[in-house]
């Protein structure tokens, strides 16, 4: 019974943590949305402010709405092809998880370095345990997060855009990182010799969250944290 207790705390603990990370590493669609509606909303011209009653004239060439979009979907299209060139359509459909799968190991290896910490400054057996119950699900949801980016990004070395590089391979160091974490968490557990693990925690948590700030850049900008 006293097991069962002290696993039920554990996994609680972990859960919170991951939450808080959560909170942590996602990236602010609202700044996002603030630098889109500042880009469309027109400069307002000394000639208008002078006469604000004025009617504005339309356009001589203005294309409808519609054909707007369609253009910018044909651009998307042709600068990410989907299914990316050389990945089968059921590889390719499920890399589209992985935005939603990125955010777990984020998360996880966050609150295991945090409750690493926690456990340096307290020395209490329940986060020993919540560390390791963190570290496995972000090691092993960092390795399948990386497989699905490589589904959803395309089999090659390089990118024409360096945030797409430098995402893609910084993803794949983080989760080849990740396993050592684990490997070293398990032999830590079983030896009661954690240094070399904290080594390796600390940096790869790190490592994970640049990652996630490099994939957040890929949708918001390389600025969308910008103050």
């Amino acid at each position: 019974m006293r097991k069962r207790t002290r696993f039920a705390r554990s996994v609680a603990l972990s859960t919170l943590l991951l939450g808080v990370s959560l909170v942590v590493s996602g990236p602010q669609p609202s700044a996002h949305a603030h630098q889109r509606h500042r880009h469309e909303s027109p400069k307002e011209t000394p000639a208008a402010s002078a006469a604000p009653s004025a009617p504005l004239a339309e356009p001589a060439h203005q294309a409808p709405e519609h054909e707007h979009r369609e253009d910018n979907a044909t651009a998307a299209t042709t600068d990410h092809p989907y299914p990316p060139e050389g990945v089968p359509r059921p590889l390719a459909w499920l890399g589209k998880f992985h935005p939603a799968a990125v955010n777990f190991p984020i998360a996880m290896l966050t609150a295991a370095a945090l409750s690493e910490l926690l456990l340096l400054r307290t020395g209490r057996e329940l986060f020993f345990h919540a560390t390791r119950f963190a570290v496995w699900v972000g090691s092993l949801g960092a390795l399948a997060a990386a497989i699905l980016g490589w589904f959803f990004a395309g089999f090659r070395l390089a990118d024409e855009e360096w945030l797409m590089t430098t995402h893609r391979w910084l993803g794949t160091a983080a989760s080849a990182w990740a396993l050592v974490v684990l490997f070293l968490c398990e032999r830590a557990y079983r030896r009661a010799e954690r240094q070399a693990f904290r080594l390796a925690l600390f940096p790869g948590a790190a490592l994970m969250a640049t990652t996630g700030f490099f994939g957040g850049a890929l949708l918001f900008g390389i600025d969308h944290y910008a103050w």
